[in-house]
């Protein structure tokens, strides 16, 4: 049969256990790269929220106080206006 062909004799046709061995090893190899650099994008990520949101922590944490304050306890309003309420 490999006469007919026209292969060599040495010929060996791949078999899956080279060709898988090969492809699995590129592909954990990218596997541990990614899994390697998540942490790093993780906390770039949150850092990107982070200094987007907070400028607006300014506005929105003494508006919340403000919309919510008749729900607080009085414990609570008298510790939030030091001993006024």
């Amino acid at each position: 049969l490999k006469v007919a062909l026209g292969l060599p004799s040495r010929y060996r046709p791949p078999t899956w256990h080279s060709c898988g061995l090969a492809m699995t090893k590129a592909v954990y190899y990218k596997l541990w790269a990614t899994t390697a650099n998540w942490t790093a994008r993780k906390n770039y990520g949150w850092y990107q929220v982070w200094t987007r949101t907070m400028p607006w922590a300014w506005v929105t944490v003494p508006g919340a106080a403000w919309f919510s304050f008749g729900w607080w306890s009085d414990d609570w309003k008298k510790t939030l206006t030091l001993g006024i309420w």
